[in-house]
């Protein structure tokens, strides 16, 4: 028999549309925020390349950090199915997990000079 109290933020976490699981908003947020983009983005429908490295990267934080959740849980976060999880997660273990871009101010450039 399952125990329904035990299992109470599993289900609200699996809400459609709904991020009800606070640690879950807290890494899409600090993800988000390290590549200069908004959680909106992250959760949102754009192709645009740097928000795809940035959600493949939340992606693989929220994996990391929550093994336990499923695929589907995982995708309900980002509002994506199961498999454009799996196949981000596969992408990364591949290509390696995206990093934020770094600024370099007067750092020497690749002729030596200063940037």
């Amino acid at each position: 028999m399952i125990d329904q109290q035990q299992h109470a933020p599993v289900v609200q976490a699996a809400a459609p549309g709904v991020i009800s699981d606070p640690p879950i908003r807290q890494i899409i947020a600090k993800v988000a925020t390290s590549f200069g983009l908004t959680p909106a983005d992250l959760i949102g429908q754009t192709h645009r390349a740097n928000v795809v490295r940035a959600r493949h990267a939340a992606i693989h934080a929220v994996r990391t950090a929550k093994p336990h959740l499923s695929l589907g849980q995982i995708g309900r976060a980002f509002d994506r199915h199961h498999t454009t999880i799996l196949h981000a997660l596969r992408k990364m273990e591949s290509e390696g997990v995206p990093q934020p871009p770094t600024v370099l101010t007067g750092a020497p450039s690749r002729n030596g000079a200063e940037a």
